[in-house]
């Protein structure tokens, strides 16, 4: 296991695990690659572009077909190209912090840890500390989980890459942006672990055997 420095993995608040019986399988870090694209260029980045788009449509209605008679609506173009550069910007400011801690992926023998965010000022972060950008470590455990399955976004298709979705009992949650080989890794590690019995019981019929790609929902 890599050396995670001030991301110490035993410094978490939950203690759902003891540390003494957890044993680490592996350390994944996801590709930057990938990560950056996303953040830069992916589907947030064209939501955001909506903004600007309305608000370019408004300008040009104002001055080419309604030829300046209502100037005063003028502000509204306005509003609709800030609100676009603001959460653009807003958006990479908390992908480019969060990317410390989202790179990592750490599986062990009671499941595999991913880190979340939280923006609110109340929240804690993994060290317990409450902080208004916090970042804290979520376990799925294998008992919890009923399968692990191989997927593939547009970003990891152009940039060689593979994601995996985890299908608990509260939805499925997805990781990206990780080598082939890694995820391939987790999947195998995955079926070793996930008990047969409950994971026939509790698969989602949408979803494909178990190991196998599940094309379903493509980001």
């Amino acid at each position: 296991m890599k050396e995670l420095g001030k991301l110490d993995f035993y410094n978490r608040i939950d203690n759902y695990c003891d540390r003494d019986t957890e044993v680490v399988y592996k350390h994944y870090t996801k590709s930057a690659k990938g990560y950056f694209l996303d953040t830069f260029f992916g589907s947030m980045f064209w939501k955001f572009m909506l903004f600007e788009l309305v608000g370019v449509l408004l300008y040009l209605s104002e001055h080419y077909i309604s030829h300046g008679e209502f100037k005063e609506f003028i502000y509204f173009d306005y509003v609709f190209m800030g609100l676009g550069a603001f959460f653009y910007i807003a958006h990479l400011c908390i992908k480019l912090w969060f990317w410390k801690y989202s790179k990592n992926v750490i599986v062990t023998n009671h499941g595999i840890w991913i880190m979340w965010f939280s923006t609110f000022w109340w929240s804690k972060n993994f060290k317990g500390k409450k902080r208004m950008f916090s970042a804290s470590w979520s376990l799925y455990a294998w008992e919890e989980l009923s399968g692990v399955f191989e997927e593939e976004c547009k970003i990891s298709k152009i940039t060689k890459l593979k994601d995996f979705v985890m299908n608990r009992w509260d939805g499925e949650e997805t990781v990206r942006f990780l080598h082939s080989a890694d995820v391939d890794e987790i999947i195998e590690l995955s079926i070793k672990h996930i008990n047969p019995r409950k994971r026939k019981k509790q698969r989602d019929p949408k979803l494909k055997p178990f190991g196998k790609k599940k094309t379903d929902y493509y980001t």
